[in-house]
């Protein structure tokens, strides 16, 4: 007799794995998300794992430990579009899933196969979201597969509910992060998503004290990139801080999927030329793991992206820059003739300019402008710099601060320019896994 742990999405159980844990739905928790609560004999929530002793029995009912880990849907669709498991890929992968077991179930010619047959030469992902959908609303799950009742339902809606709690509902993908991505289509993004190891624990096939998150990531590491911390490159340490920082305020739940090249550590210099330099030698180093590089949205970045044109970027390495922000549209800027405004995105747009609008607005209340610095042939532009950094600097580190102390605090401030970066940087990150993670689809495995 083995144990089990079991995945659940808004109360629905989605499947099960015996004897361990599924490294991969580890992966979409972080240890944060560990919750242990002690359960005493007798109890309801003891009763929902362990039995009482019977009459006659010899053994005594002692306490148990309930370790489980628990999250938000919206939190795991977050983290599996940041592993590159989004929407459309996972419909990707459906369909190829589809027509590979169309191909293996080809070669046979028995007729306990037409059925199936039937059932995959009309199964499209919305299909299977539809089916799914018309069970947890009938409340079909609780036919008796061997009654009659059962043998009136589609084919489809057999087909769903004969894999419904061992085998993923029926889903034809490899890779059960394309299930869970689909089935949470379905639910609200508050609605709680648990992997329960109680039975695990109980049985003693893991320990309660083991890093069960750690642990995934080791028996993942030699595999898809999507199993892999993304590695972050930017501009400079400034760059660097910033970013690690916010992503901690404004997505906890996303922040340790990244690491961040340390550049005190390291003694690497800074800047965009620097920058290229170091991207050609992570492209020519091979390696495995996701890395994304984000460039300022300026002039000295479109020279250093210039020089990076004929560079061949395998898949699970993306170069992007800050992205163009509508405040930036007409930004004051300090010339010859004064301050005017002008659009500087893709010309002075440095990270300080996305530090909030609260930031940029100095004591007297006037954004702080750019100032032009001199004129670079090559691209054609001007080069921005913004006037006063060490002030606007300052205004960001006391917003972070509060913002830490009191995290409830974030909505009396405009995070919309840091919530962009994070945006790019997420979605940069997720396609590095796409092509991984869909050619696995083709596998039979």
């Amino acid at each position: 007799m083995g144990s089990y742990c079991t995945l659940y999405v808004a109360g629905q159980n989605l499947g099960s794995t015996k004897n361990g844990i599924d490294p991969s739905v580890m992966l979409l928790f972080r240890a944060a998300d560990r919750v242990e609560t002690i359960l005493h004999p007798g109890t309801t929530e003891y009763l929902e794992h362990f039995t009482m002793p019977g009459p006659g029995d010899t053994w005594s009912a002692t306490d148990q430990r309930e370790v489980v880990y628990r999250t938000t849907s919206g939190t795991v669709k977050d983290r599996l579009n940041l592993l590159g498991f989004t929407r459309d890929v996972s419909s990707r992968a459906f369909r190829l899933a589809v027509e590979r077991d169309l191909t293996s179930l080809s070669r046979f010619t028995d007729p306990i196969w037409e059925e199936r047959i039937e059932v995959l030469t009309q199964l499209t992902p919305e299909r299977w979201l539809e089916t799914v959908k018309d069970v947890l609303d009938s409340r079909s799950d609780q036919i008796d597969r061997h009654s009659p009742a059962f043998s009136t339902l589609s084919p489809v809606m057999r087909h769903v509910l004969q894999g419904w709690s061992d085998q993923w509902m029926g889903c034809p993908v490899n890779d059960v992060r394309h299930v869970i991505r689909l089935f949470v289509e379905l639910v609200d993004a508050q609605s709680e998503v648990v992997y329960d190891l109680t039975d695990l624990v109980a049985g003693g096939w893991v320990s309660d004290e083991d890093d069960l998150v750690a642990f995934a990531e080791d028996i993942l590491r030699g595999d898809a990139a999507a199993a892999q911390r993304v590695i972050v490159l930017t501009e400079g340490a400034t760059d660097k801080s910033i970013i690690e920082r916010s992503l901690k305020i404004l997505t906890p739940h996303l922040a340790d999927y990244f690491t961040f090249m340390d550049f005190d550590g390291a003694r690497v210099a800074g800047g965009s030329g620097a920058m290229a330099h170091i991207v050609k030698a992570f492209v020519g180093a091979g390696l495995l793991n996701r890395v994304v590089a984000i460039f300022d949205n300026d002039t000295a970045a479109a020279e250093a992206l210039a020089s990076l044109g004929s560079v061949p970027f395998p898949e699970n390495f993306a170069v992007i820059q800050y992205p163009d922000l509508s405040l930036l549209n007409l930004y004051p800027s300090l010339g010859p003739t004064g301050v005017v405004t002008a659009n500087v995105n893709g010309v002075a747009a440095s990270i300080e300019l996305y530090l909030g609008e609260d930031v940029l607005r100095g004591e007297d209340g006037g954004l702080t402008p750019v100032h032009w610095k001199g004129f670079n042939e090559r691209i054609g532009r001007y080069q921005g710099v913004v006037l006063n950094k060490a002030a606007v600097l300052k205004r960001f580190e006391a917003k972070l601060s509060r913002c830490m102390n009191d995290p409830g605090s974030v909505t009396e401030y405009d995070w919309s320019g840091m919530k962009a970066v994070i945006n790019a940087l997420c979605e940069a990150a997720g396609v590095t896994a796409t092509r991984d993670i869909v050619n696995l689809e083709q596998l039979d495995i």
